[in-house]
């Protein structure tokens, strides 16, 4: 294809996407739809274009202006799995109020007009070094936007992992591993809940046929999961479209104005220190 050609199937494309998910335009009653979360870097589009075959880039550039949200299809087991790619917290080219505004609008609208989320896919890297402010804060605010008392339909995949480690930074992955899972602050309280845990291309292989199968593997726990319960609706959608509750009231928006409060005082504190030591 020519490239104004490429560009406007890809622009067709995403917008057909897109509709599907806002509840638009038909959909077929076993189709599903699976969130992608987690923070910016962990792995969200490499995942999704593994899955399906689709240059994910080239689908969020052509709407970064106007839609953070990328949907991306695929055929598998004989029905149409849509991904939605999200945007994360802590990006350093959006606010987080901004972000979360994102996600209410277009999650708030998608389930106002009868589409459910059948399961959550969460990518977390395992290569840093500790456990970042960012990262805890896209646990919290995917805890406070879900608010889940089962997470049966919840996949947490841990990224990054190195190519054939040494025997000490194998056991160093595999402690930061254990304590993912077991505090409650990281994902112990989601695992307690029914949350299933993946190394997702464990061997590191930068191979798409190996990182195919890692990801595919992941969808195959969230269809059969969704085959036999029915898909729960966020406690943020809840909240905006059930209660009728302004963004801020919600527990993701209080979770948001928190946080941004809490980064405040911070900011005080320091230039308080600054005119101490000028002084």
């Amino acid at each position: 294809l020519d490239a104004p050609d490429f560009v406007a199937d890809q622009l067709a494309g995403q917008a057909q996407r897109l509709s599907a998910f806002m509840g638009s335009s038909e959909r077929q009653s076993d189709d599903r739809f699976f969130l992608v979360l987690g923070m910016t870097g962990a792995g969200k589009s490499t995942f999704v274009a593994r899955c399906t075959g689709q240059d994910v880039t080239v689908g969020h550039g052509l709407y970064s202006c106007t839609n953070s949200m990328g949907v991306f299809d695929f055929l598998w087991r004989g029905r149409r799995i849509y991904l939605v790619d999200t945007p994360g917290f802590d990006d350093p080219n959006r606010s987080n109020i901004d972000t979360l505004g994102i996600l209410a609008a277009y999650l708030g609208a998608s389930y106002a007009n009868g589409v459910r989320i059948h399961g959550l896919i969460l990518l977390h890297p395992i290569s840093g070094n500790r456990m970042s402010g960012s990262g805890l804060r896209n646990i919290e605010m995917m805890k406070a936007m879900c608010g889940f008392t089962r997470n049966d339909n919840l996949a947490i995949a841990t990224t990054m992992w190195p190519n054939a480690p040494d025997n000490a930074e194998a056991a160093i992955l595999e402690n930061r591993e254990i304590e993912l899972l077991t505090e409650e602050k990281f994902f112990g309280v989601l695992i307690a809940q029914g949350a299933a845990l993946f190394r997702h291309n464990e061997n590191g292989h930068r191979d798409s046929t190996d990182e195919h199968e890692s990801a595919r593997r992941i969808v195959d726990y969230l269809i059969d999961r969704s085959d036999i319960r029915a898909p729960d609706v966020l406690r943020l959608q809840h909240e905006m479209i059930d209660q009728g509750k302004r963004l801020g009231d919600t527990a993701a928006g209080i979770a948001v104005a928190a946080d941004l409060q809490k980064a405040r005082q911070a900011q005080l504190r320091q230039l308080r220190e600054l005119e101490t030591q000028m002084d």
